[in-house]
């Protein structure tokens, strides 16, 4: 048996259409994060609650990077997420690409918003606080020690201990513990004072077996 709808019925139904087209657009929030200065790690554990305690839950979440980022097994664990990376790996080349594609993102609607996730203060230049947000975390809850060479080998060694056999050591592993502001910046320090350590092309530190 089929119902017949009137003019008034279709008019609500296409008002109940129209409101929920219209919510999709008013929520269209995007979160970028600057995966060259924080971890993917380091999001999860301290920003991500706090991002959405300020900005709830609905969200696209991209993490933009010019390295290798760790994402680390946990059991059951699923993240939705989007990882692009810049074109090239050399340095500022990640905040070059979401200066561009903040840009690009506010143009096209004025109902996009965007919050950039990073602790690099370059961002705060175009933060608006209408349109366009900056989050960090406060890096000096957790005691960090200065890069020298022998700090470098020396937490090597700490980490190798903890790790079982099968399992290998990243440059985000030291991220937590150095005053740094980038894995590039980390990775550079290696290569240019620690010719002995060497980093893998998926950042896996290790140290050279003499010949």
């Amino acid at each position: 048996m089929f119902h017949s709808l009137n003019l008034s019925d279709f008019f609500s139904y296409f008002q109940l259409i129209e409101l929920i087209l219209l919510l999709t657009i008013i929520n269209m929030l995007h979160i970028f994060v600057d995966g060259d200065n924080i971890p993917i790690e380091a999001y999860f554990n301290f920003i991500k609650e706090k991002l959405e305690n300020d900005f709830g839950k609905d969200y696209k979440l991209s993490f933009y990077c010019q390295t290798n980022l760790i994402f680390k097994y946990q059991p059951d664990r699923a993240e939705n997420m989007n990882i692009i990376c810049s074109k090239i790996s050399k340095k500022n080349s990640c905040d070059a690409r979401i200066l561009f594609e903040v840009g690009k993102l506010i143009t096209e609607d004025i109902n996009n918003k965007v919050v950039i996730v990073s602790n690099d203060k370059i961002y705060e230049e175009i933060e608006d606080n209408q349109r366009i947000f900056t989050m960090g975390y406060d890096t000096t809850k957790v005691k960090k020690i200065k890069i020298t060479k022998q700090n470098i080998l020396n937490m090597f060694t700490t980490l190798m201990d903890s790790k079982d056999n099968s399992e290998d050591v990243f440059c985000e592993d030291f991220r937590e513990y150095f005053k740094c502001s980038s894995t590039s910046e980390f990775k550079t320090f290696i290569s240019k004072n620690l010719p002995n350590l060497m980093i893998s092309g998926n950042d896996v530190v290790y140290i050279k077996k003499n010949s």
